[in-house]
C-alpha cells in the first residue's frame, strides 16, 4: 500500500501501523488507531484541497524561460558569426553558455516542487497532464545544454588558431554555421511551446514547426560539412576541431528531435513503477518478516 500510494521516505509507517494493529490484545485498540488515520488522512485531504494549488504553472515558465535563454544565446552566436565578430565574441558565449547550468537547476527546483505539489493533491485530479512531461522536456534541455556549451567551447578552441586554419575566418562556413544554430535556436524555442501546449490541433502545428526547423537545421548541417571537409593530410591543424563542429551541431539536434514531448492521453500516475525494494540490513528486525 505504501508503495502504491508512492509514500517515498514514509512508506515504513505503513507497515509499522499494521505491526501495532496487529500487536494489540484489543480490538477497541486497533479500531482507534484506524479510525485516527482515517481522520487524519481525511483532514489532510480537505486542506490540500483548501488550502494549497498544484504549481505547476511555474515549472513550466521555468521550462520556457531555460528554453528563451538557450535560444536566445544561439540566436546571438549566429548574429556574431554573420557579422563576424566571432573572434572577439566567442569567450563570452562560452561563459553564458556554462552559466545555463544554474538555471537547469533553477527549473529542476520547481518541478519537484511541482511534482511534490500534486502528489497526493485532490486537485492534481483536475489536471489535463501530468508533470511527467515537464520532467522528460527538462532533461532534453539539459542535454541540449551540455551540448551548447561543448560547442561554444569547440568555437573558442577555433578562434586560437591562425589564418586558413581558423575555419570561422571563410566568410562561408561562417554563414553555414550562422544558418545552422538560427534553424536550431527556432526549434528550442518550438520545443518549449510544444511541452506545454494541451490543444490536439495546437500540439500537431507546433510538431510540425519543430520538424520544418529541424530539417532544415539537417539540410544547413549538410551544406557546411561540404565546406569543412578537408583531408587531414591537406590541413592538419584543427581539423580534429572542424569535426567537432558538425557533431555538436548534430547532437543538438538529434536531442530536440529525439526529446519531443508525447502529448497522447496518459495516466496520471505511471501505475507500472515500481520502487526498489529496501535493504533488509536498514530496516529494523520486528519488520523484516512484514517485508518478506
Amino acid at each position: 500500500m505504501g508503495y502504491a500510494l508512492r509514500l517515498r521516505e514514509a512508506v515504513l509507517e505503513v507497515a509499522i501501523s499494521a505491526m501495532l494493529i496487529l500487536s494489540v490484545g484489543s480490538k477497541a485498540a486497533a479500531t482507534s488507531r484506524i479510525t485516527e488515520t482515517l481522520i487524519g488522512t481525511a483532514a489532510g485531504l480537505i486542506a490540500g484541497f483548501v488550502l494549497t494549488a498544484p504549481r505547476v504553472e511555474p515549472a513550466e515558465e521555468a521550462i520556457a524561460d531555460l528554453a528563451r535563454t538557450m535560444a536566445d544565446l544561439l540566436d546571438q552566436m549566429a548574429a556574431g558569426l554573420n557579422d563576424g565578430s566571432v573572434n572577439d565574441s566567442a569567450r563570452a558565449w562560452l561563459d553564458r553558455a556554462r552559466a545555463l547550468g544554474n538555471e537547469i537547476r533553477r527549473v529542476d527546483e520547481a518541478l519537484q516542487q511541482a511534482e511534490e505539489s500534486t502528489r497526493l493533491n485532490p486537485r492534481s485530479m483536475r489536471l489535463p497532464y501530468s508533470t511527467v512531461t515537464l520532467r522528460q522536456s527538462l532533461e532534453a534541455l539539459e542535454h541540449s545544454a551540455v551540448t551548447v556549451r561543448v560547442l561554444a567551447r569547440s568555437l573558442v578552441d577555433t578562434t586560437r588558431l591562425a589564418g586558413d586554419d581558423n575555419s570561422v575566418n571563410d566568410p562561408d562556413v561562417r554563414r553555414g554555421l550562422a544558418d545552422t544554430l538560427r534553424e536550431l535556436s527556432a526549434a528550442v524555442r518550438t520545443y518549449s511551446s510544444l511541452a506545454t501546449e494541451l490543444d490536439a490541433h495546437g500540439h500537431e502545428v507546433l510538431k510540425a514547426d519543430l520538424e520544418r526547423h529541424l530539417a532544415a537545421a539537417r539540410d544547413a548541417q549538410d551544406r557546411l560539412s561540404e565546406l569543412l571537409a578537408t583531408a587531414p593530410a591537406v590541413r592538419p591543424v584543427g581539423w580534429p576541431l572542424r569535426g567537432e563542429l558538425i557533431s555538436h551541431l548534430d547532437r543538438l539536434r538529434s536531442e530536440l528531435e529525439a526529446g519531443t514531448p508525447d502529448q497522447r492521453p496518459r495516466p496520471r500516475r505511471n501505475r507500472s513503477w515500481r520502487p526498489p525494494r529496501p535493504s533488509l540490513q536498514r530496516v529494523p528486525p520486528a519488520l523484516r518478516k512484514l517485508m518478506k
